[in-house]
């Protein structure tokens, strides 16, 4: 695996089904001193039947995957191994 990356943020709203956003803090403030947030779209590797899709959104959370191309969305980071620190699941 060529492009194997590793995650670590908040969870944020599910844009699409199947998908979730991950907002991660950039770890220098910009010129006026605040932090700027970077939102990555995320897919499931298992179709969106992973915990990591039932999180809440807030919840702290650490994931190994993979970049992958998506013929609709672009670039997708694709969740394939997460582990929460906020253990909050939605109650879908």
């Amino acid at each position: 695996m060529l492009s194997s990356v590793f995650v670590s943020g908040r969870v944020g709203a599910s844009p699409f089904p199947g998908y979730r956003y991950i907002e991660v803090d950039r770890p220098v403030p910009d010129g006026e001193g605040r932090m700027k947030i970077d939102r990555f779209l995320v897919k499931d590797a298992l179709g969106g039947s992973s915990r990591f899709m039932k999180l809440s959104d807030g919840s702290l959370v650490i994931f190994k995957g993979r970049l992958e191309t998506d013929p609709e969305h672009g670039l997708v980071l694709v969740e394939e191994l997460s582990e929460s620190y906020a253990s909050s699941i939605r109650k879908d």
